[in-house]
């Protein structure tokens, strides 16, 4: 119950990433194939960073189901 708690809390904070991405480009008009690029590069790092918490996350709630039953 708890990991989906916060897997749910996960997701829902992911949409708060974007807003600063869609501010950023709609504030830079001269140099924004630069900026796009350290954004796409940004999020696709803390892709996989997020995969290995998630992941994490759901080894421990197995781990735990696992001792109780």
């Amino acid at each position: 119950m708890v990991l989906t708690v916060i897997v749910f809390f996960i997701g829902f904070a992911m949409r708060f990433v974007y807003i600063p991405f869609t501010a950023t480009q709609e504030n830079i008009d001269n140099i924004l194939g630069r900026v796009m690029s350290i954004i796409f590069l940004a999020m696709n790092r803390f892709n996989s960073i997020a995969y290995g918490i998630v992941s994490g996350l759901v080894a421990i709630n197995i781990l735990l189901f696992k001792q109780l039953c």
